[in-house]
C-alpha cells in the first residue's frame, strides 16, 4: 500500500474510530505511515482497530491525540506479536528501539537541511530549470500571467489539520498527499489558456489550443508514484547539495536518474507538426536533449535520431538509448540535412541564441525542413555551462509583461533570424518533483518555424 493510499485510509479510519472532535487532532507521524504502507489495506485497518482496543499507548489522550513515533510501531511487530496487546508493554528489544531512534535522527537531519534552504533554496539551480526551484511552480501558476493565477485551498474540513503534525518531514508528506488529491481532479485549464485577442491578426490564426490529454495524465501519475518513494526522495535531498559542489544540476539529475521533463504528448506533437501516426521522416536532431525523455516523444517518427548535450552524464544516458550523439561544437558542420531540428528550452540556456538559430538554418532540409522551438515564459536567460556570470554574450531583449506580449516579441526575433512561424501554442513544461510536491511546472511557448526565403540574419545584440 503506497503512502498516498496510506494517507487516505488513515484519514477515513480515524473518523470511524474516534469522535469527530478528536479525529481532527490526531497527529500521524511518518513512522506510522511507513509501517502501514507495508501492509495491505484491510490488514492496516485491522491493525489500527487493534491498537485502539488494546489501549497500548499508541493513542495518547492529552489535549489532543497523537501517534507515537518512537517505540510502539516496532514493539507491535517485534517477535511476531502484533496481535497481542501485551506487546505494548516494552517487549521490543533495546536494539530495535535504538534502530528506530537512529531513523528518527536521520529524518530530523534531512528535514533540517531542507528547512535551512540547502536543498530547496538553490538560486543557481532555479535558473537551470530545476525541480524544487523558485522558478518552477507547484500549483501550475505562471509568474507571467496574472489572469491564470489560482490559490491553493486550505485544508479541507473533516480531515487532519496539517499544522497539528509535529514532525516537519511527516508534515511535508501530509501536505503533498493533500495536494495530490486536489491535482487528480484538476484539468489544469490555466496551463493552456491564452488571450488570443492580444496577438496580431496574422498570429491569431496560427495559434493551436491544447488541453490536458492522456499523455500528460500519465506523466503526472508517474510523477506522483516517484514522489511517493520517500526513501529515494530523502536520498536525493541529501545527495544533491553534496554533488552540487562539483557537478552541474543537469549532470546531478542524470546521475540520480531523476528530474525528467515533459513538454508535449505524441498526440500533441502530431498535431503541431501535421504528422499522422504512421508518418516516417528521415532525420531528427534534438539539441540539448537532456535525458532523452522528450526526445522519445519525437524519435519514433524518424528513421534516425541525432542529439547533442553538454552534460557528459546525460551523454552516456542518451547513448545507452541508441541515439547518435553529435559534438556540441561541431554538429552544424555535418553533411546531414535534417527534416526536423528541435530546440526545446535551449534559447534561454545557451550563450549565443541568435548564432544558434543561424546554425540551425544551415542544417535544415531545404523547403521541407522545420524547426521546433520551445522557450519558457517569462523569458529569463541563464547559461549553465562554461560561464562564470551565467549571462549570455548574445542577449535577447524580451521584456513583455505577459505571455502574449513576450510571444509577440519572440516572433519578431524569429523573423529577424530568417524564420517564419507556421504554428504556435502554449504548453506546460513539467518536471518530476520531490518530497514536497509531486511535480513542478513552468509555462512554455512552443513554435513550429520554417526558413523564410531571401532573408538575412541580422547582427546579434551584444550585452
Amino acid at each position: 500500500m503506497g503512502l498516498s493510499a496510506v494517507g487516505r485510509e488513515f484519514s477515513q479510519e480515524i473518523k470511524k474510530l474516534m469522535p469527530s472532535s478528536d479525529a481532527l487532532a490526531v497527529k500521524p507521524d511518518l513512522g506510522t505511515l511507513l509501517l502501514l504502507s507495508t501492509m495491505d489495506s484491510q490488514q492496516g485497518i485491522g491493525w489500527l482497530r487493534e491498537i485502539k482496543d488494546s489501549k497500548c499507548g499508541l493513542f495518547k489522550h492529552k489535549k489532543e491525540l497523537n501517534f507515537s513515533f518512537y517505540v510502539h510501531p516496532l514493539m507491535l511487530l517485534a517477535d511476531g506479536h502484533r496481535n497481542n496487546p501485551q506487546v505494548c508493554q516494552c517487549q521490543a528489544s533495546t536494539f530495535l528501539s535504538l534502530v528506530l531512534l537512529l531513523f528518527i535522527r536521520v529524518f530530523t537531519i534531512a528535514q533540517s537541511i531542507q528547512t535551512e534552504g540547502l536543498i530547496n533554496t538553490q538560486s543557481k539551480m532555479s535558473q537551470a530549470h530545476d525541480p524544487g526551484s523558485a522558478s518552477f511552480h507547484c500549483n501550475g501558476q505562471s509568474a507571467c500571467s496574472d489572469e491564470d493565477a489560482t490559490e491553493s485551498g486550505a485544508p479541507e474540513p473533516g480531515l487532519i489539520a496539517g499544522q497539528h503534525i509535529r514532525s516537519p518531514l511527516a508534515r511535508a508528506v501530509y501536505f503533498k498527499l493533500k495536494e495530490d488529491e486536489r491535482e487528480k481532479s484538476d484539468t489544469h485549464v490555466y496551463w493552456y489558456r491564452v488571450i488570443v485577442s492580444r496577438f496580431s491578426e496574422d498570429l491569431q490564426t496560427k495559434f493551436i489550443q491544447f488541453n490536458q490529454d492522456e499523455g500528460t495524465d500519465e506523466f503526472l501519475q508517474n510523477c506522483q508514484e516517484k514522489s511517493d518513494a520517500i526513501f529515494s526522495q530523502i536520498f536525493y535531498s541529501l545527495a544533491r547539495p553534496v554533488l552540487n559542489f562539483f557537478m552541474t544540476q543537469t549532470s546531478i539529475n542524470g546521475l540520480l536518474n531523476r528530474g525528467s521533463m515533459y513538454i508535449f504528448s505524441k498526440a500533441q506533437f502530431e498535431e503541431l507538426m501535421n504528422y499522422s501516426t504512421y508518418f516516417k521522416g528521415s532525420t531528427l536532431l534534438d539539441l540539448g536533449a537532456g535525458d532523452g525523455m522528450v526526445t522519445a516523444q519525437m524519435s519514433g517518427y524518424f528513421n534516425k535520431t541525432y542529439v547533442t548535450e553538454m552534460s557528459s552524464v546525460m551523454v552516456r544516458r542518451l547513448s545507452s538509448k541508441g541515439y547518435k550523439v553529435l559534438d556540441v561544437d561541431r554538429w552544424s558542420e555535418t553533411d546531414i540535412r535534417f527534416d526536423l531540428v528541435s530546440c526545446l528550452n535551449l534559447l534561454d540556456r545557451c550563450d549565443k541564441p541568435m548564432s544558434l538559430l543561424a546554425q540551425i538554418k544551415t542544417v535544415l532540409q531545404p523547403s521541407t525542413g522545420r524547426l521546433l522551438v520551445a522557450t519558457v515564459i517569462p523569458f529569463k536567460p541563464y547559461v549553465e555551462f562554461n560561464s562564470k556570470t551565467h549571462e549570455p554574450s548574445e542577449l535577447l531583449r524580451i521584456t513583455g509583461s505577459n505571455f502574449e506580449e513576450q510571444v509577440q516579441q519572440l516572433v519578431s526575433l524569429f523573423h529577424q533570424a530568417g524564420f517564419l512561424v507556421e504554428k504556435f501554442t502554449r504548453l506546460p513544461y513539467l518536471c518530476e518533483g520531490d518530497l514536497r510536491h509531486s511535480f513542478y511546472v513552468l509555462t512554455d511557448a512552443v513554435f513550429v518555424l520554417k526558413v523564410a526565403e531571401n532573408t538575412k540574419l541580422p547582427e546579434t545584440v551584444k550585452s
